[in-house]
């Protein structure tokens, strides 16, 4: 199961945006409901691990291969589906 809190850890995304503080709070709020946790019970093994890669990558400064990675989830109708919702919680 992804753990949202320690993926924007990873991400290392900053507090001082306040748009970005908004959405990490819609995001935080949202994984803290029944909907939120099954959610992220319901990612696969293969797209969990694709996320965690994307991170690392960011997290090493290598937007190439995050870029690389998000490209393979967004290319699944799991992670399509993933990315509507995400979408949806954070309000774009």
């Amino acid at each position: 199961m992804i753990d949202a809190n320690e993926l924007m850890k990873q991400l290392k995304i900053s507090q001082n945006d306040t748009k970005t503080a908004q959405t990490i709070n819609n995001l935080k709020s949202f994984m803290s409901t029944e909907q939120g946790k099954n959610l992220a019970s319901s990612i696969s093994g293969d797209t969990a691990k694709q996320i965690e890669k994307a991170a690392e990558a960011m997290k090493k400064g290598d937007k190439t291969a995050a870029s690389a990675a998000l490209s393979q989830i967004l290319s699944t109708s799991e992670g399509k589906n993933l990315a509507m919702q995400l979408k949806n919680i954070i309000g774009k």
